[in-house]
């Protein structure tokens, strides 16, 4: 216990080597406290996750297409056709919202291009779109051709920049990960999504097989096994012991 007695003595040599050490190890703490550390990271700050670290990016844009109909063509040609036929193929894999169809009024291929724009919705729905998912409308263009535009929605996803190599990984004393932490997976991921919307909000539910649940319920009901017959390949067993 300090008394004013011990204050007021003189220290020796060994006392004040003491204190001056104490001194400097306070001041070294502090230093580890307040500042970042060898490794990089400040004091309290959280490892987070690397999709927290590291987000995807999504944006939206618009996929398009153009088409020319000549004002005296009566169907289309079997090469629009195919475009068409692809264009609802890429609706179909990544479109998202409405499936717009714009035809022109004013231009001196008005009326062929309606005839299209009724052709071109036919084979949208030969593609498996449903006609709700489909918008027709018109623009007015006193322009000799005017073309007929489609357009949807896609989603696209930016993978984080995974540049910050300025860290000596051999000196961690504080076990603190790098800044490069998880970016490359972010990065994997986002390369391999199939479609970048799943990030914005999830799928809708598939529709039931309602075949195979007849099929299940008509053996529940006569009293048979349900399960799916299995072939000895379906095993599992990785070697058969002889007998």
């Amino acid at each position: 216990m300090l008394t004013q007695k011990n204050l007021n003595a003189p220290l020796s040599l060994k006392g004040i080597r003491r204190l001056a050490l104490s001194a400097v190890a306070a001041l070294a703490l502090s230093g580890c406290m307040n500042g970042a550390g060898l490794d990089g990271m400040a004091a309290g700050q959280t490892r987070t996750m690397p999709h927290e670290r590291f987000p995807i990016q999504v944006s939206s844009t618009n996929e398009e297409m153009s088409l020319m109909v000549p004002s005296n063509a009566v169907t289309l040609s079997p090469e629009d056709r195919a475009r068409v036929s692809m264009f609802a193929a890429s609706y179909r894999k990544g479109g998202h919202g409405e499936l717009w169809l714009a035809s022109p009024t004013g231009s001196s291929n008005e009326a062929a291009s309606g005839a299209a724009l009724a052709e071109i919705s036919k084979v949208f729905v030969e593609q498996g779109l449903s006609p709700a998912a489909i918008t027709m409308t018109t623009y007015h263009s006193s322009a000799d051709n005017a073309p007929i535009t489609l357009r949807f929605k896609v989603y696209d996803a930016h993978s984080p920049n995974c540049r910050r190599w300025d860290q000596n990984l051999a000196v961690t004393p504080r076990n603190g990960t790098s800044p490069n932490f998880g970016c490359a997976t972010q990065s994997n991921l986002a390369a391999m999504l199939d479609d970048p919307h799943d990030l914005v909000e999830p799928r809708d539910m598939t529709p039931a097989d309602a075949d195979r649940r007849n099929t299940v319920v008509d053996k529940y009901r006569s009293g048979e096994p349900t399960a799916t017959a299995r072939g000895s390949e379906e095993s599992g067993a990785v070697t058969k012991m002889d007998e």
